[in-house]
């Protein structure tokens, strides 16, 4: 399919708040300008989201089986939720949506903390675990927050 040049500036010019135009040379250049060039894998609070998230996996092998299909599924499902939700966050179009992403990882990151002062409680973790997971995650929840008070600025 060839589309002719007039054509195409017609295109850019009618939806000219889509697109961002651009001459480099003697070609011209459309982009999207609701093309999200974030890359969730840049961000040091995904990378440390990430890592945490692989810790929980492992944590799992120091509880009892008859907690794999509670506590320890909810642990997981609130660990990786965090580098899940950021990640979309990064591909929406603006950053109010990306700020509201935050935020469910800020939600994920509290349900998280909960779980392992429980699994304390509970005996399943010790205590000293559970304060270095602690450490990580408010590490992650300070990151989010600063993150979100900057797209808001």
């Amino acid at each position: 399919m060839t589309i002719s040049v007039q054509n195409l500036q017609w295109k850019i010019e009618k939806e000219k708040d889509i697109f961002r135009v651009e001459i480099i040379g003697d070609r011209l250049y459309a982009k999207n300008k609701y093309l999200n060039l974030r890359d969730f894998k840049k961000y040091e609070v995904w990378r440390l989201s990430h890592k945490l998230t692989l810790e929980v996996y492992d944590l799992k092998k120091s509880f009892p089986i008859n907690e794999k299909y509670q506590i320890i599924s909810q642990m997981q499902r609130a660990a990786y939720s965090l580098p899940s939700n950021f990640s979309e966050g990064c591909g929406r179009k603006s950053d109010k949506e990306f700020s509201r992403f935050i935020q469910i990882c800020l939600g994920s990151a509290h349900e998280l903390e909960y779980f392992f002062i429980l699994s304390k409680d509970l005996n399943y973790i010790s205590e000293e675990v559970s304060d270095e997971m602690s450490q990580k995650i408010n590490i992650i929840k300070r990151k989010l927050f600063t993150l979100d008070k900057r797209l808001k600025a």
